[in-house]
């Protein structure tokens, strides 16, 4: 048998994952493995590299796990020049926010859009 995660969040994002077959035969995956370990490097990629050829102006939520290392304090002023009108919303928790704590990624949302509702 491969590699077997032990950690919890990233057993979750892979249950995500299964389907069921025709005729109720064995779980498969939707997106088979080899897949998302070759397109690891990509899915981490932000594909512009110039503000002036893709921005967006409206407002923006990046919710971010404090212990994870994916977007630092000092990326949030390229961040910035993407997403102008961007909210960063820190909770506490690794690089699965919405596995590790689902219920702080909902309440972040919800007053996110409601704020958005009073403007």
């Amino acid at each position: 048998m491969g590699f077997v995660s032990q950690a919890v969040p990233i057993r979750q994002f892979l249950l995500t994952n299964l389907v069921k077959t025709p005729q109720n035969g064995p779980l498969k995956l939707r997106v088979p493995i080899s897949t998302l370990a070759s397109s690891l490097s990509n899915m981490g990629d932000f594909p512009f590299k110039s503000p002036d050829e893709a921005r967006y102006k409206g407002p923006t939520l990046f919710v971010r796990g404090t212990q994870s290392h994916y977007v630092t304090d000092d990326v949030l002023p390229v961040i910035g020049q993407f997403f102008p009108k961007f909210t960063i919303c820190d909770i506490d928790c690794g690089h699965w926010v919405i596995s590790e704590r689902p219920e702080a990624f909902r309440q972040v949302v919800v007053s996110f859009f409601k704020d958005l509702d009073k403007e």
